[in-house]
Parts: structure tokens; sequence; C-alpha cells
């Protein structure tokens, strides 16, 4: 039974409520983990107070005044800034030519808000594979090569092989200017 539902509130919190959705007068005990940025941690509703995004895990344990049973829940807060520009920067892609999943890309909440893109992937020894400034970039899990021939140069695209990259994004929302660096799973 799910006692407290996951949630994501903004960033910076003001006194948001920790509720398990219960009738605190049939319990004589109350007991929340993680307790340190919460108000109290024996009592039925504290109050969160974090001083960073991030995820945040809080169990709860209600003790039965009538039996020796217990439920034990726990929740996770995520907190994150709500004037971020970015839904989801996907952990994995597979670009295997099925049309599911074939293109890393970020996904943004208020494209309109967003300017000054510049993304570079690198392989596992630090060279650059992919770079782009197009906000609505995909990267196809190939890179560009130059081939010497005998009257100049051309540059071919080739398939990256599975593994994983390394990426720095940055870009500007809201005055900000922002950066995330990350990992990305290739698979074929």
């Amino acid at each position: 039974m799910r006692l407290i539902p996951d949630t994501q509130v903004c960033y910076p919190v003001f006194s948001f409520k920790l509720t398990y959705g219960g009738d605190s007068t049939g319990y004589v005990r109350y007991q929340w983990t993680s307790s340190q940025w919460l108000s109290c941690s024996d009592c039925a509703y504290p109050l969160l107070n974090v001083s960073d995004t991030g995820q945040y895990v809080f169990s709860f344990t209600q003790k039965f005044w009538f039996c020796d049973v217990q439920q034990v829940d726990s929740v996770r807060v995520w907190v994150r800034d709500c004037n971020e520009a970015v839904e989801s920067i996907p952990n994995v892609f597979t670009p295997n030519g099925d049309g599911v999943n074939d293109a890393w890309l970020v996904q943004w909440l208020e494209a309109g808000q967003v300017k000054d893109v510049q993304v570079e992937i690198y392989d596992r020894w630090g060279v650059k594979v992919f770079e782009s400034e197009d906000k609505f970039f995909k990267w196809n899990g190939k890179t560009r090569s130059s081939v010497s021939a005998l009257k100049g140069e051309s540059s071919i695209e080739i398939e990256c092989p599975t593994g994983v990259y390394y990426y720095v994004l940055k870009w500007e929302s809201g005055g900000k200017k922002r950066e995330v660096k990350g990992y990305v799973t290739l698979l074929r």
C-alpha cells in the first residue's frame, strides 16, 4: 500500500508539508528518517526545508495504537529549479534504425526561452565526437572523420562504437547561463 505519493516541488522550497495522507489520530508513533531537512522527525506532518535542488528520500513509520503492527513507506521529493529549461536528458539511446530512441537529444520545457546552446560529446579517450549549437540537435551516434585524398580533403560519417560518452551541455535561459555535464550510453 502506497501511503505517501512521490512528488516534485520548485526551489526554493518554502515550508512544504510532507504528509502521508492519513488521519493522525489513529497512531501513537511517527518516525521520519533523513530528518535533517525536516522541521521534526517525530511529528505527523513535518515541514521540508532544503538548501538546494536534488532528490531527497524520506521514510515514514507509523505504528497503530491498538496493536503492535506498523507500516513503513518512503517518499521521494525532487526539488528542482522551476526556471530550469530542461525537461529531460536521456542517459541511454539506441541508434539501431528501429525508429525508437534512435537519437540522443534534450527535451526542453520552454524551447522559446532557450538560447546560446552548445553541446559537446566526447568518447572515453576525450576525443570530441559531436558538437552542435542547435537547441534542437539530435546526435545519431555517428561522428565525422576527415579523409585525405589526392585532390583535397573530405569528411565522412562513421558510427561510434557502443559505449559510454561524456557530454557538456551549455545554454542560457531566463537570463542565466546554465551548464550540465553527464554521461550517455550508446547501445547498438
